[in-house]
């Protein structure tokens, strides 16, 4: 009889309890209590607030919680650790986990800045564990079918992509939370920005990017209780150009003097105060990935259809999907579909787009960055 494969003993870093926090690693069952996915054991959880660390142990069903995840790491025989902490704590916990020989599936973004993924990368390295940070829009059933058809032709010449994420002015603009503080991990580049250029440059094959230009604006700082600690963008505009002549851009907004179309968040309106749009053109066709729609077409006359998804991941929440990758990638010691090298370029090109907006000029990533890899 076939041993069964152990389970990999799971401990988590700032967990809350919410069906949001869990990552997809939990998933409800027929009584909607929610239960492990396949091949894991929640072990550990640490938290720096003990009430909610003790509330998402018993949520999810824990074995124990602290309140330092050093003492965690200590004294559990842990095999992974999912890092759901401030931007801010990401290198030094993922270092921490690697130092403590466990596989590291870290949220977005994966470190501060470039020169902190390059400290990362060097752990990965030197480590035989794996690393994989979240992502999950990647795992979606449209952005799969958009990766596929770009890399079978059929869009033709991929030339451009746009994305944006657009708040009308909200809650977010008043400065009163880490979100409009640098030093804390905030801006909305690093916050919203990030979604919508990885999923275009992920679908778009993960081109090498050559030169960027941006530009911030911190527009609504006179609304903040202390305008001298709103420290980062709530406004964001950006052009990046790849090897292959490709561009992505876009625009990102906490708040703006803006409305967009009607959508479904609030159908009783006429218009939205929160939007997305993630677009991607070739010479053949295009795919508009938010509305799963595909264009194609003649010289004369274009055809809008249902872009069709592998039926196998239609209405499956991407972070499911993502969670069980990350288990099956330790499972069978293959390379997680978010790579430490994917990581180490997707904060290469936000650490460039950051320097452009300060110095108010384009940037070469070989010029600004290659001092930093020496």
């Amino acid at each position: 009889m076939k041993t069964p494969t152990p389970k990999i003993k799971i401990g988590f870093m700032g967990l809350r309890p919410s069906r949001f926090g869990i990552r997809g690693f939990a998933v409800p069952n027929e009584a909607d209590e929610l239960v492990p996915i396949p091949g894991i054991e929640f072990t550990a959880l640490a938290d720096i607030n003990a009430e909610s660390g003790q509330a998402a142990k018993e949520l999810f069903g824990f074995k124990r919680a602290y309140t330092d995840y050093r003492e965690m790491l200590k004294n559990e025989d842990l095999d992974a650790v999912v890092i759901t902490l401030p931007t801010s704590l990401h290198k030094q916990a993922t270092l921490d986990c690697l130092a403590a020989n466990v596989h590291v599936l870290c949220d977005k973004p994966p470190a501060n800045d470039y020169e902190e993924m390059l400290e990362i990368a060097a752990a990965v390295e030197r480590s035989d564990k794996q690393y994989m940070f979240i992502r999950q829009s990647r795992f979606s059933a449209v952005a799969q079918a958009t990766r596929q058809r770009i890399q079978s032709g059929e869009l033709g010449d991929v030339y451009a992509g746009e994305t944006k994420w657009i708040r009308t002015r909200g809650a977010q603009v008043r400065g009163d939370t880490w979100r409009t503080n640098k030093s804390k991990g905030g801006g909305v580049l690093i916050d919203l920005g990030i979604h919508g250029l990885d999923l275009l440059w992920y679908c778009m094959g993960n081109p090498v990017p050559v030169e960027v230009s941006a530009s911030e604006t911190p527009a609504f700082k006179q609304f903040a209780p202390d305008p001298e600690q709103y420290t980062a963008d709530d406004n964001f505009f950006f052009w990046i150009r790849f090897e292959n002549d490709a561009i992505i851009q876009g625009s990102f907004a906490f708040g703006m003097n803006q409305v967009g179309p009607k959508g479904w968040k609030k159908p009783e309106l006429d218009y939205s105060d929160e939007w997305q749009v993630n677009q991607i053109c070739g010479t053949q066709g295009g795919i508009d990935i938010v509305g799963g729609k595909l264009i194609t077409g003649s010289s004369t006359d274009f055809e809008l259809s249902q872009l069709p998804v592998d039926p196998a991941l239609e209405g499956i929440n991407p972070m499911i999907t993502q969670a069980k990758h990350f288990v099956e990638c330790i499972q069978q010691n293959k390379k997680p579909q978010n790579s430490i090298e994917q990581a180490v370029q997707l904060m290469k090109m936000l650490s460039a787009l950051s320097k452009s907006a300060e110095m108010k000029r384009t940037i070469r990533l070989d010029e600004l960055l290659t001092s930093t890899e020496n």
